[in-house]
């Protein structure tokens, strides 16, 4: 599965994400499958990373390329010295179990995106 799917870092390399991040600039990283099968982007915004619109094609799901997605994200922001990815989830669907599986958890800060819950999952930090 790893040889199929990459980081799209050709317009933002960790290095040059990493020197937006310490200059407080806001950014947006995607990744996506070689075949444009599945997609999710982390916003950097505020100082925080926010897993964003993760979506896998309905005739490739449950073929573990959504899971690959958020754990690269996941891997991306560590590699940032991110300390937490952030992630809002639709209400009442399966997806809050899912992502609870990967380890998210409800965040106690709701911040007002109606219909959704904000989920959190700390991460291990890169040194």
């Amino acid at each position: 599965m790893k040889d199929k799917l990459k980081l799209e870092d050709c317009c933002l390399t960790i290095e040059q994400a990493k020197e937006l991040k310490e200059l407080g600039v806001d950014f947006e990283i995607t990744i996506h499958d070689l075949s444009h099968n599945g997609v999710c982007y982390i916003d950097f915004n505020n100082g925080e990373y926010i897993v964003n619109a993760l979506s896998v094609m309905t005739k490739y799901q449950n073929k573990g390329i959504g899971t690959f997605l958020i754990k690269s994200a996941e891997e991306f922001i560590s590699n940032l010295k991110g300390n937490k990815a952030i992630l809002y989830v639709e209400k009442d669907t399966w997806q809050e179990e899912w992502y609870k599986r990967l380890g998210y958890h409800e965040s106690n800060i709701q911040d007002g995106v109606d219909g959704f819950i904000r989920y959190c999952k700390r991460l291990p930090r890169k040194i």
